[in-house]
């Protein structure tokens, strides 16, 4: 059986621009399949982020939701973007989830609570972290990891290089897995123009982070923002909508504004170096 791929950040674009077209047109999921003698619960699977139409299913939504022919090639654009196979399917990931929205994303701003961020691990810690995984992981599945990190590692170089802004939990660089490379690497990436690392000392404490971790990611398209979370049980959770989007950005603004500055953060890691 062929591996069904979830769909990439420009698949879920198109989705959430079809989904707000039938509700600006005011047709029901099931309307729309009635007319164009969809299967059932297609709508529904397309809305739901799970499947990209084929190219004449797009265009007959966009035809029955009253868009004029002039003003598709916006959504063929999506739709070419959507199919093309994103670098992780090599890794046979067939669900990218994160890793998806940061290889499009234009700036990445998050607090850490646990782990330092994968786009900035050493190999030597990443492998630690995932042999402490419960239940354990196969030498398979954490050399695909590795893999995988290291890859999403490339979006930091090159001609449009993203722009990462972390605030670090000051007892993650205390970790007994935090040793001298690792925070060698964050010294290093922290010379790199795009990257900013703040850290929150101890003293700081209580605040808005210890509830855990998150991320907000910016999109050059449509200046979209997507707020991320995962939970201790591996859930994965993508929130477009904008209200909690900026509510988000007010919670990381407050950590920025409780951390060290960047001179300090740098100089607090290196003092951490024996």
């Amino acid at each position: 059986m062929a591996k069904v791929y979830m769909p990439n950040y420009w698949g879920r674009l198109l989705l959430r621009e079809l989904t707000r077209l039938r509700i600006e047109s005011g047709l029901m999921q099931r309307e729309v399949e009635r007319r164009l003698k969809f299967g059932a619960q297609k709508v529904s699977r397309f809305e739901g982020g799970g499947q990209v139409p084929i190219w004449h299913e797009v265009t007959a939504m966009l035809d029955l939701y009253g868009v004029i022919t002039n003003d598709w090639k916006y959504f063929e654009e999506l739709w070419d973007k959507a199919k093309e196979p994103g670098w992780w399917r090599a890794f046979g990931l067939t669900d990218p989830g994160y890793v998806a929205f940061e290889h499009e994303a234009s700036h990445v701003r998050q607090f850490v609570l646990g782990f330092i961020p994968g786009i900035l691990q050493t190999t030597e810690y990443a492998r630690a972290v995932f042999e402490a995984m419960v239940p354990p992981k196969s030498e398979e599945f954490t050399m695909r990891a590795l893999g995988i990190r290291a890859r999403r590692q490339e979006r930091l170089f090159g001609d449009n290089p993203i722009n990462l802004h972390v605030i670090i939990h000051e007892a993650v660089l205390m970790s007994g897995g935090v040793d001298n490379g690792q925070l060698l690497r964050l010294v290093e990436r922290v010379e790199l123009p795009n990257v900013i690392i703040q850290v929150v000392p101890l003293s700081a404490c209580p605040h808005v982070g210890l509830v855990g971790p998150f991320s907000i990611l910016s999109f050059p398209v449509k200046d979209e923002e997507l707020l991320w979370y995962e939970d201790p049980l591996g859930g994965q959770h993508e929130i477009w909508n904008q209200e909690k989007v900026a509510t988000a950005k007010l919670l990381v603004q407050d950590l920025a504004d409780r951390a060290l500055d960047e001179i300090d953060s740098i100089a607090l890691i290196k003092r951490l170096i024996t």
